[in-house]
């Protein structure tokens, strides 16, 4: 965020501090590799690889709180975390799905939705295969 609009038609520029690395170029590229090989392997079986594009992505499931403590065994958040050209990242999708009904896990819920996202950044902004 650099500005923020109010109602009233009044601004607010956000001064930002300059950009800090936190994780070396060789690691960044290794979880990304990870996460592609993943995608391309794994994440509904493989069936969702794109010959052209290196996609990258995690899935995350957890039980959620019950109020005093503990979890409950039946609701959960599902969150699905991606990005795209992987080695060159242009477009960052984040989902999530609070006590989604008869799925445990975040792959049977929100892998659909994320590759209708990508498929149609893809096709909007005519983004250029990258492999």
């Amino acid at each position: 965020v650099d500005t923020i609009i109010y109602q009233n038609g009044t601004t607010k520029k956000i001064a930002q501090d300059p950009p800090l690395q936190i994780l070396q170029a060789n690691t960044s590229e290794r979880i990304s590799r990870m996460l592609v090989h993943v995608v391309d392997t794994a994440l509904a079986n493989g069936t969702r690889k794109m010959d052209h594009y290196s996609i990258a992505a995690k899935t995350g499931t957890a039980q959620e709180a019950k109020p005093g403590g503990g979890y409950y065994e039946d609701r959960y958040l599902h969150s699905f975390f991606g990005y795209f050209p992987a080695y060159d990242p242009k477009y960052i999708i984040f989902l999530f799905h609070t006590y989604p009904k008869g799925a445990q896990y975040a792959s049977a819920t929100l892998t659909d939705p994320f590759f209708k996202l990508v498929k149609f950044l893809i096709s909007y902004y005519e983004v250029p295969p990258d492999r």
